[in-house]
């Protein structure tokens, strides 16, 4: 008699980070519930006050407020499923950096969307909306994930395809006219900052490599840093710094110093920007066995840049490519029984 095993709760794998802010959501909610609020005129986002000082803790209390029990488990498992994938590339000390982040320009551009509608169209609702929810860090994040998947088309809610680019937009639309309640510029605002940090906008926000190498080496933070689910900073994925990025940001403006999204590089020294990193390639030619095979084996960049950033050190990526003559999750399987094999040769070795 066989017995069922237990099904994996959508947390069982998050990274820290992510799991912190999932379970801060909960509690924030159940707090609400046990004292018996039922507005969010104090807690949420007033596009009419955000840029008032005193009503900078909305940037906070909007974000972690939910409406009711539907609201906050829809938004934990869109944030799960995008935030995790986010924090497992760039670690946890930068993904919690980020998020502060996202959260704050997501924030200000919907309220200056909506102070834009008010002077340009002499909309008023706008400015005077009171939202509450995670959405707009989270269509942030969804544009994250477009720009470094090497997704072409996506299915949007199984309706209809659409090219990745066009995604997050499509997903805006269509949620506004399936729930017509929702805060349309809340959700546009999260897009214009997902939209920012993919074109390098917000590279002078992003945390030093530096600076979370040193956060990861404080004995303070020695507990966090013993935790399975923490997620630690590589200077391979992590933010990075590009002194071209800036011109094309903000000329004149900010420092040429700035510290920008990693980028994907290829191997003749162009650079495309994406979500996370990647590195120079240069394949064959050095008279090796590999370098003989890269030569009659084409390996696809883009199925390359893919395994590295799953955590395949780049010379074995390109082996497993030319092994299974470009197809991408035969490599894997390769990779991963590699993987096996070295793992069950070091514990013989012990």
């Amino acid at each position: 008699m066989s017995t069922a095993l237990p099904r994996p709760s959508p947390l069982s794998n998050a990274p820290l980070a992510t799991t912190t802010i999932v379970v801060v959501m909960f509690v924030a909610l159940a707090s609400r519930v046990a004292i018996g609020a039922n507005d969010f005129v104090g807690v949420c986002a007033v596009p009419k006050i955000a840029f008032h000082w005193t009503g900078y803790y909305r940037v906070y209390t909007s974000i972690f407020t939910h409406g009711n029990l539907p609201h906050v488990i829809f938004n934990a498992l869109a944030f799960v499923s995008t935030g995790g994938n986010l924090e497992r590339s760039v670690g946890t000390f930068h993904f919690a950096w980020l998020f502060v982040t996202f959260a704050h320009v997501a924030y200000f551009a919907s309220a200056a969307l909506a102070w834009g509608l008010y002077f340009g169209l002499g909309y008023t609702q706008g400015i005077l909306t009171c939202a509450v929810g995670m959405s707009g860090v989270i269509f942030a994040l969804i544009v994250c994930e477009t720009n470094y998947t090497d997704v072409g088309r996506r299915s949007v809610f199984g309706l209809f395809d659409v090219a990745s680019e066009w995604y997050p937009l499509a997903l805006l639309v269509l949620i506004q006219l399936m729930i017509p309640g929702v805060s349309f510029l809340g959700h546009a605002g999260g897009v214009v900052c997902g939209w920012m940090y993919v074109k390098g906008y917000l590279n002078f926000l992003l945390l030093r490599d530096a600076h979370a190498e040193r956060l990861e080496a404080s004995a303070i933070l020695a507990p966090v840093r013993a935790l399975s689910s923490f997620v630690s900073a590589n200077a391979e994925r992590g933010a990075r710094s590009n002194r071209d990025a800036t011109a094309r940001a903000f000329p004149g403006f900010t420092s040429p110093r700035t510290w920008e999204l990693p980028v994907h590089r290829s191997g003749t020294g162009t650079e495309t920007h994406g979500a996370f990193t990647g590195k120079g390639r240069k394949l064959g030619g050095d008279g090796s066995t590999t370098g003989e095979m890269a030569a009659l084996v084409k390996v696809d960049q883009r199925a390359l840049d893919t395994l590295v950033q799953m955590g395949f050190p780049e010379h074995a990526a390109t082996r497993a490519l030319q092994a299974a003559d470009g197809d991408k999750a035969r490599a894997i399987e390769i990779l991963s029984d590699e993987a096996v094999i070295a793992v069950d040769s070091s514990e013989e070795a012990l």
